[in-house]
């Protein structure tokens, strides 16, 4: 639906297969955040204007933890490869 939604999708997904360390903060705001689908079955978010108006919490925390998603990293020692395989020779 937008990109905060596709990063809190993503981050969904990794936090059924990893751990963080517990906070209860962090999980108040992950669970309260309100979802819903779009016509396309598309996550889609409540905004944080919506949720001020209606009285709920900024989720801040977990935005920040869903900013993280924002972008793909390679790790950084994958066996087999080194950290400059694809990168042009330096001149």
């Amino acid at each position: 639906y937008n990109p905060r939604a596709e990063w809190w999708g993503t981050m969904a997904q990794w936090l059924t297969e990893s751990k963080i360390p517990p906070d209860d903060d962090l999980r108040q705001e992950l669970v309260a955040q309100p979802v819903s689908r779009d016509a396309g079955n598309r996550l889609k978010l409540m905004s944080k204007e919506d949720m001020r108006k209606i009285g709920l919490p900024s989720p801040d925390s977990a935005d920040s933890l869903a900013l993280t998603f924002a972008q793909s990293v390679a790790p950084r020692n994958m066996p087999g490869t080194s950290r400059s395989e694809g990168l042009p020779a330096v001149i």
